[in-house]
């Protein structure tokens, strides 16, 4: 096959300790300005990520004198390089005195995802290529920074530990498909100008705290527990497990809102794990693991090359065999995007020049990490700052094309990432669609009115960053993870709609209400009129509520007025009504009707009035002259911009 699976490399175990400053933190710079990082913590929960950061490095600390303890006591190797190409690294003894292997997932990227139309060049003349961005990366070592990709801008690729890189070719290949600048075209990567802070994977969740809470954005994680040692541990239990790892992932995003963790699902789809299977009839599902299994933290299946046309539309794709099937435990739909993951040529390790390729959801994960970029330098350009996590993960999950059978899967998750209708939706935001971040209170509901556009199927979409749950070491238990249960209908007339959700490990409905996701979404094809989606919850969600973003597509394009209506028509009176949907940005500041006695001159000639009572839209007009026909419009406005309803006419009597 390509370069890595012929070739024994000699792998060199690098035990780096940290020196954290001020207690807890190392000095960063990121490539975001030191105002944008301000912003980006502001919002933190900084006494707990400094207490999470300190209690979880000094076990970093220990889990590695304990693994060099127990590898010498049991005769273990501390390091393996398996057949598929892949290294695996004991890296520490868990809490239960396990040992724990690390493994690296290996097996036209950007076109898949659509990073190329958002790219300098692209067909949307974005220019996006991640310049001021930041990204960090933790692997199995570290890239060649100084390979003939990375010298298109200062400091493009660094070393976060601070001292004599161990190189890898797994890292090299990650880091050069997120930021390659192009040297060699096909080596190009998903945001060509941006900057890399790339760690080993000794203390990675210590370090990534220290960067989240310097206002680290995204991070890149392309490997996960050694599913054949958890099988050989006796372990399998801990398929599909909400156990620590990814418990204290979602701790970490819950106190740093605005930082995604972006993971491999593993490279295990064509794998039979015969203990404890979810589903012992179908026993090729149930193989995510570790952190891969965290609620917050947005998890990587691959797929083989797509079929895009020139537009950005999907004409087809498979997904690899190879990759790691769902679900969770619970049911959560797991893993969440799907990105390009095979035969992705990019950057080696040996030399200045050297380029290879290699397979995996190692590699669909900086395809999906590397895109993530681009659409938050998007947002900080044209919508004044960054999405939080919630709206980055909910927008591109929304936006995902589907690959198979209707709706999310346990293989694919909600689809193949696409970054172009991502960016779509965000640059029609209080137009043709509705991307906002808001609260829900302890008791509290919202519902809103949208009218469907007609030319699409309409979407409405849900996200949140829920608090990290309780641990559950109960083999296959179904007890949700979920800790605060947001619930999303549309409904109309008497018809109501609600979000997909798993109902076995290879079946999906969307029938009932959600209540394991933290991310839900409705589909109604063929929607006409207008619909009203409503927001709740089930249970407590504290004193606080919960922050949630609200994504909605297929929506008319503009603030939308109703025809207007007569009644109680008398000689010198009449009571004029209509209706209105408009729930843009900034909501509605003004509306009312416009008359006049004739059509000519009508803008200088008509009475307006604004209507007091914003929750009834009619008024009754007084001192009319009788037998007179008065024409009349409706009006709308906030700062965005002032609309107005069709001409409509009445009557008096005599």
């Amino acid at each position: 096959m390509e370069k890595v699976f012929g070739r024994l490399k000699a792998f060199v175990l690098s035990f780096l300790i940290i020196g954290f400053l001020c207690g807890f933190g190392i000095s960063n710079s990121l490539a975001q300005t030191s105002f944008q990082s301000r912003k980006i913590t502001n919002e933190y929960a900084t006494r707990s990520l400094q207490k999470l950061g300190r209690r979880t490095y000094k076990q970093s600390l220990e889990g590695k004198k304990k693994a060099l303890k127990y590898a010498s006591k049991y005769k273990i190797p501390l390091r393996k390089n398996n057949l598929d190409g892949s290294k695996s690294e004991l890296v520490k003894i868990d809490k239960f005195g396990l040992p724990i292997y690390l493994r690296t997932y290996n097996t036209n990227a950007a076109i898949s995802t659509r990073a190329s139309f958002l790219n300098t060049g692209g067909s949307m003349g974005l220019g996006l290529d991640g310049e001021n961005m930041t990204i960090g990366v933790w692997d199995g070592g570290h890239p060649r920074i100084t390979h003939q990709e990375f010298q298109n801008i200062p400091n493009k690729v660094t070393i976060g530990e601070g001292s004599a890189p161990t190189l890898d070719f797994h890292a090299a290949h990650v880091v050069g498909t997120i930021t390659a600048s192009g040297v060699v075209p096909n080596a190009k990567g998903m945001a060509p100008k941006s900057k890399v802070k790339a760690f080993d994977w000794f203390s990675d969740f210590s370090e990534a705290i220290d960067q989240a809470s310097n206002g680290l954005l995204v991070s890149s994680h392309s490997y996960g527990r050694d599913s054949e040692e958890i099988e050989n541990e006796g372990l399998s239990s801990y398929f599909g497990a909400y156990v620590y790892e990814p418990a204290d992932w979602d701790a970490l995003m819950q106190f740093a809102p605005y930082y995604l963790a972006v993971i491999a699902a593993g490279n295990d789809g064509n794998s039979i794990y015969n203990s404890l299977p979810l589903d012992p009839s179908k026993p090729q599902y149930d193989k995510l693991s570790g952190m891969a299994v965290s609620k917050n933290g947005l998890t990587v299946a691959a797929a083989n090359d797509a079929s895009i046309d020139s537009n950005g539309n999907l004409i087809g794709v498979t997904m690899a065999s190879f990759s790691s099937q769902g679900p969770t435990d619970d049911f959560r739909i797991k893993p969440d995007i799907t990105g390009n993951g095979v035969n992705l040529f990019s950057t080696g390790e040996e030399s200045d020049s050297e380029y290879f390729s290699i397979s995996g959801t190692s590699m669909a994960t900086p395809n999906v990490s590397g895109t993530l970029l681009l659409i938050q330098e998007y947002a900080s350009k044209n919508l004044n700052g960054f999405l939080k996590a919630a709206t980055l993960k909910g927008l591109v999950l929304h936006t995902a094309d589907n690959i198979g059978s209707a709706g999310p899967d346990a293989i694919s998750g909600w689809g193949l990432l696409n970054a172009k209708k991502a960016v779509e939706v965000l640059g029609e935001r209080g137009r043709a669609t509705r991307v906002f971040e808001t609260n829900l209170s302890q008791g509290g509901s919202y519902s809103m009115p949208i009218m469907a556009s007609g030319t699409e199927p309409l979407s409405v979409s849900i996200s949140w960053t829920d608090p990290y749950g309780n641990e559950n070491y109960v083999p296959n238990s179904s007890i949700p993870a979920l800790v605060n249960n947001l619930n999303l209908t549309v409904k109309k007339e008497d018809s109501v709609y609600y979000p997909w959700r798993l109902t076995s490990v290879d079946q999906n409905a969307n029938n009932g209400i959600n209540n394991v996701d933290p991310f839900e979404r409705v589909d109604i094809s063929n929607a006409q009129g207008i619909y009203t989606l409503e927001v709740n919850h089930t249970g407590n969600i504290g004193s606080s509520g919960q922050d949630y973003s609200l994504i909605v597509s297929g929506v008319e394009p503009k603030p939308v007025l109703g025809s207007l209506e007569f009644a109680e028509i008398t000689s010198n009176s009449a009571k004029i009504s209509s209706s209105i949907v408009w729930e843009g940005t900034g909501g509605v500041s003004d509306f009312g009707f416009l008359w006049a006695e004739s059509l000519e001159n009508f803008e200088a000639q008509a009475t307006e009035v604004s209507l007091t009572n914003k929750a009834e839209f009619f008024k009754t007009l007084s001192s009319l002259n009788p037998n007179t026909t008065y024409y009349v419009k409706a009006f709308a406005e906030n700062s965005d911009s002032k609309i107005f309803s069709d001409f409509g006419s009445f009557k008096t009597e005599v």
